[in-house]
């Protein structure tokens, strides 16, 4: 996955599709998962872009308890 994402900012295609909300979902939990992430030097920006989405930020577990 991080050899792929320098060729752009999305997974598929040149626009966001389930499939970056997908493998975004699973990395929402990095920390607490302590998945090892650190290395993938691409991978952090592009889930920077996805963590920017207004519908992503509406649909993060974190915020969406906040709200409730």
């Amino acid at each position: 996955l991080d050899d792929y994402l320098p060729g752009g900012d999305w997974l598929v295609g040149k626009r966001t599709t389930p499939a970056d909300l997908a493998v975004g979902s699973m990395l929402e939990q990095s920390g607490t998962a302590h998945y090892p992430v650190e290395s993938y030097r691409h991978l952090r920006p592009w889930y920077g872009i996805i963590a920017m989405l207004q519908a992503w930020q509406k649909s993060v577990p974190a915020n969406f308890i906040k709200q409730a």
